[in-house]
């Protein structure tokens, strides 16, 4: 085995900080965005292809379908890259 990573967040608040360092969790440096909507066939694709379009690197990416709706999670290095990847990602899902 190696190491793993567990995405915990976001985290609202000092408090909420807090209580995460003081269990030994600490923040890795990535740049996150949390992704909801309909489930479609080609969403994952499609947002994939939208950033990488515009020369953002994704860091790593992640998602689930859960009924009719789905969850992506996306990693990026620097937090420029992540705000620029929620621009760019606005138009596709709205």
């Amino acid at each position: 085995g190696g190491p793993c990573k567990v995405l915990l967040g976001p985290l609202r608040g000092e408090e909420e900080a807090q209580a995460a360092r003081y269990s030994g969790l600490t923040r890795n440096g990535e740049h996150w965005l949390r992704l909801e909507g309909p489930d479609r066939p080609w969403l994952a694709a499609g947002i994939a292809r939208t950033v990488a379009d515009h020369g953002i690197n994704i860091s790593s990416f992640t998602g689930a379908a859960i009924g009719q709706r789905c969850v992506i999670y996306i990693s990026f290095a620097t937090e420029g890259d992540a705000r620029r990847a929620a621009k760019v990602l606005q138009p596709i899902l709205g």
